[in-house]
C-alpha cells in the first residue's frame, strides 16, 4: 500500500520558522550559560563541597567537613584574574584587522550569511558554530583571539567598532 502526502506550502510561514528557531537558540544558549556559571560559583565556594551538593539535594545530615574535596585539602578554586583588556576599543590592538578579515571572508565564501555583532563575537572568541566549518573560518588568524576575555566584554567592543565605522 503507497500512501501519499500532501504538502500545504501556503501554511509555512518561513520568517516566523526562523525568529521562533532563533529565539529557542538564544533562549538555550542563555540557559546554558547560566548553567555553567552556577557550575563555576559552586567550585569556588570556600565551603566543603561535598556538603554543599549534598545539601543542595536535600540531606541536611551530611558532614560540614568530608575531608576529600578540594576546600577541606585547602585547595579552593580561585580564577586569574581577567587581564587588562576593557570596553576601551583603543587597548584591543588588531581587532579592526581581524573583523574586516571575517567580514570579508564570509562575504566571499557565503554572501547570504549576514555579519552581525554576535557573529563576530563568535568568531573573535572562538566559539564555533556550523557556518564557520563550512567557510573554514578556523583557518582565519582572529579566529579565537579573544576567546580569553568576556564574551560580553568582546561583544560590547565589537558593536562599538561596528558603530564606529558604519
Amino acid at each position: 500500500m503507497t500512501e501519499v502526502y500532501q504538502r500545504h506550502t501556503e501554511h509555512f510561514h518561513h520568517q516566523t520558522l526562523a525568529t521562533q528557531l532563533q529565539q529557542y537558540v538564544e533562549e538555550k544558549q542563555t540557559a546554558e550559560i547560566e548553567r555553567l556559571a552556577t557550575m563555576i560559583r559552586f567550585f569556588q565556594l570556600d565551603r566543603c563541597l561535598n556538603h554543599n551538593l549534598a545539601r543542595y539535594f536535600g540531606d541536611q545530615d551530611s558532614p560540614e567537613h568530608c575531608g576529600h574535596c578540594s576546600v577541606c585539602r585547602g585547595k579552593v578554586l580561585i580564577f586569574a584574574p581577567p587581564s587588562g583588556l576593557n570596553n576601551d576599543i583603543e587597548k584591543w590592538g588588531d581587532l579592526a584587522g581581524y573583523i574586516e578579515e571575517f567580514t570579508a571572508h564570509i562575504g566571499s565564501k557565503s554572501p547570504a550569511t549576514p555579519v552581525t555583532a554576535v557573529l563576530i563575537t563568535r568568531f573573535l572568541t572562538g566559539l564555533t558554530q556550523p557556518i564557520f566549518t563550512k567557510i573554514k573560518a578556523r583557518q582565519l588568524s582572529g579566529f579565537g583571539v579573544y576567546e580569553e576575555q568576556s564574551y560580553l566584554a568582546v561583544l560590547s567592543v565589537v558593536q562599538q567598532y561596528l558603530c564606529r565605522s558604519t
